[in-house]
């Protein structure tokens, strides 16, 4: 007969269960993916453009075909693992506040998390030419996106477009710089059209904006907060708000390198910045009570696995501003 282990007892691999899904619930990944399930090691995404707009019955029908793009995802194998003395788990096993059923709820929450550590990836790259390019062949925030009838248009924006953007302290925009940056940036991509040439955000009410630092997260949860300003004059996106416009702030510490721009993150609609594939979803091993390695090393074990990946999705729901 082996020693007692803890993860023989159903509540700490239920309560493992219960802290994953609480970090899923909790996690901004999934506002910014669009999630989907797959069976193969690389998956090659059809990408369609946008459906035509009605036009006057002229004798016939004009049929149009939608325009084709393609994109891919590769899944990685994902895992964390962690060893336990058999002698730590008997002295701990029936204490409160037993720190082993802690510390795998902690595993938990990291591997629920584990996306944003995808995304954000992807939003660093997404100006480069290396790992950063989207469905069109462009960078994902670029200067010159053209599909079709859309013209040449831009999701990597400077105080060119998006004037407001020019500021006294691009590493510390104060509250009324930030609100009207916001309020030209979203003004700014409801401008964007499809490959249709018809407008693809018009419909659009909610947009999360993400920031790296505490100095640049200090004034946008300001301004999206107040009623009113420094100056005293009434905060311009309180407009946006009482029209039924969300916005929400978002520190990502993982973007902390980017101390003078930020993104903006279009949140609703049928399509998404990213996609998040999962081909494996997350499974839970125990090598425990009576094992050999119980045996022979005196140690329990327990893992995680997951396979997934995640790639660009439509570059149109979300655009990077520069401060300047």
């Amino acid at each position: 007969m082996g020693q007692y282990s803890v993860f023989d007892d159903r509540n700490v691999i239920g309560g493992f269960r219960e802290a994953f899904t609480a970090g899923i619930d909790g996690s901004w990944a999934s506002k910014l993916a669009f999630q989907m399930n797959s069976d193969k090691e690389v998956e090659n995404l059809r990408w369609l453009g946008g459906a035509p707009n009605l036009r006057e019955w002229r004798g016939h029908r004009l049929m149009v075909p939608p325009g084709r793009y393609t994109t891919s995802v590769t899944h990685l194998k994902y895992e964390a693992t962690m060893r336990f003395d058999v002698d730590d788990l008997r002295r701990t096993a029936n204490k409160s506040g037993n720190p082993i059923p802690t510390v795998i709820a902690e595993m938990a929450q990291k591997a629920a998390m584990y996306p944003e550590l995808l995304l954000s990836t992807l939003v660093t790259n997404g100006d480069t030419t290396t790992s950063g390019l989207a469905y069109d062949g462009q960078q994902f925030f670029d200067t010159d996106h053209l599909e079709g009838a859309s013209g040449t248009q831009k999701n990597d924006l400077t105080a060119t477009e998006i004037p407001a953007a020019n500021v006294v302290t691009t590493t510390a925009p104060t509250a009324t710089e930030w609100a009207d940056t916001i309020l030209q940036t979203i003004g700014y991509m409801y401008g964007w059209l499809d490959d249709q040439g018809d407008p693809i955000n018009g419909d659009s009410r909610n947009f999360l904006v993400m920031v790296g630092t505490a100095a640049l997260y200090g004034g946008l949860v300001q301004a999206i907060g107040l009623n009113n300003l420094a100056s005293g004059a009434n905060n311009p996106l309180m407009a946006l708000t009482s029209s039924g416009i969300n916005i929400t702030p978002l520190f990502n510490p993982r973007r902390s390198a980017a101390t003078g721009e930020f993104n903006i993150f279009k949140l609703d609609g049928a399509t998404r910045p990213f996609i998040h594939s999962v081909e494996v979803p997350l499974q839970t091993q125990i090598i425990g009570a009576g094992s050999e390695l119980e045996f022979h090393e005196d140690a329990n074990i327990f893992g995680v696995k997951i396979v997934q990946g995640a790639t660009y999705g439509r570059w149109q729901s979300a655009a990077e501003v520069t401060f300047s």
